[in-house]
Order: C-alpha cells, then sequence, then structure tokens
C-alpha cells in the first residue's frame, strides 16, 4: 500500500517538473544571439541594391539592424538609401507560441527620415529553419509592398 502512494505521489510531480523545466528552457531559449548576414529575396523593390543584403545583430530581447536591410521583418537601417522610417532603439522581439513553425513578433518606433514625425511599427516573422548558423524566415509588417519577403541570415564568426 506505502508503495503505491509512492507511485501515485511521484507521478503528480512530473507535470510540475516538466513544467517547470519547459518554463526555464523557454527563458533561456537564446538562438539568435550574435551578428548576422542577411541576405533578402523578394519581390519588393525596398530590398534592392544596398537593402537586398545586411548585418543585423541579436541580443537577448531586441536587436540592431546595423547595415542594408532585414526584408522579413520590413526594417531598413538608418545609414541605408531608403524612404523607410529609422528605427529606433530598441528594436524588440519576442517568441510567440510553440512548436512547428516558431514565430517572432518584432516591434519598434520609427522615426521619419529628416523629421520629427514617428510611430510605432511592428511585425510578424516566421521561421522556416533554425539552425545554429544558418536561418531561414518570411515575414510581413514593417516597411515595405504586401509581397512575400524572405531573409537568409547566416552567423558572422
Amino acid at each position: 500500500m506505502k508503495t503505491s502512494r509512492w507511485f501515485f505521489a511521484a507521478l503528480s510531480l512530473i507535470p510540475m517538473v516538466i513544467g517547470t523545466a519547459h518554463t526555464e528552457a523557454s527563458e533561456s531559449f537564446h538562438p539568435l544571439a550574435g551578428t548576422w548576414t542577411v541576405r533578402n529575396e523578394t519581390a519588393d523593390s525596398i530590398y534592392s541594391d544596398a537593402t537586398a543584403t545586411g548585418q543585423v545583430t541579436f541580443f537577448d530581447d531586441h536587436l540592431t539592424i546595423d547595415s542594408g536591410g532585414l526584408a522579413a521583418a520590413g526594417l531598413v537601417a538608418a545609414n541605408a538609401e531608403s524612404f523607410c522610417f529609422t528605427p529606433s532603439d530598441p528594436i524588440s522581439f519576442k517568441f510567440v507560441g510553440e512548436g512547428v513553425g516558431l514565430v517572432m513578433y518584432v516591434a519598434w518606433v520609427g522615426q521619419a527620415r529628416g523629421s520629427d514625425f514617428s510611430m510605432r511599427q511592428d511585425a510578424v516573422i516566421t521561421f522556416v529553419r533554425l539552425g545554429r548558423n544558418r536561418i531561414t524566415m518570411v515575414g510581413a509588417g514593417g516597411c515595405g509592398n504586401s509581397t512575400p519577403r524572405i531573409s537568409y541570415l547566416q552567423r558572422q564568426r
């Protein structure tokens, strides 16, 4: 009888242990941390020429667009030739949901070039491939047309 009570008590702890482990893993999930080279693929002319490529740096909960563009997020660097709003720091992001098709929500305040006007902007990105050194993402939002936008990222060493 004591063995069965112990067994059922141990079973009742399993969901709590798994839930705690999952929460801790989610809180420390930072596969993007570091600097990445970007190559964009889209028919959207905003992400051609100098913004067809770029560089981004990811931190724990924000990113910087260092040069060029990140088409999947609709972001163009402040130093790039574009009519797109200049993203002000920080450009925040968070992961939404779990499982297949990891989704990231990105938000920032965009500053109009040559003006004091600013407005909130955001984008939703779906990760098609999330590897240690290569990422493929598709997204919509931010600056750009409503055409599909793909960004390929490669980790810089």
